[in-house]
């Protein structure tokens, strides 16, 4: 992960980490990645509405098992992105 903001705490750090998992072009939901980090979904959401890198550090790849889920530029960035990421990838260039 870019350093321009390192992490702020451990939990942040960890957070970090199972988002950079998540490969350019996939996504996860937040309960499978509150599971990965021992936590519940709400807490996931939570951690994800405090990134203050939300490109760079890429939340908007954890989506709703029913809904995308929020993301902090708008729903309509958080679109954006991941159809651009799908397109993109789904073309066989790397992210």
């Amino acid at each position: 992960m870019p350093s321009l903001a390192p992490p702020r705490n451990a939990w942040d750090a960890r957070l970090r980490k199972a988002l950079a998992r998540i490969r350019f072009g996939q996504t996860t939901t937040y309960a499978a990645l509150a599971r990965s980090l021992g936590t519940s979904p709400r807490a996931a959401g939570r951690m994800l509405a405090a990134n203050r890198l939300p490109v760079l550090v890429p939340c908007h790849r954890v989506v709703g098992t029913r809904a995308p889920g929020g993301f902090s530029a708008g729903s309509l960035w958080k679109a954006a992105l991941l159809a651009h990421e799908a397109r993109v990838a789904g073309e066989g260039h790397r992210g």
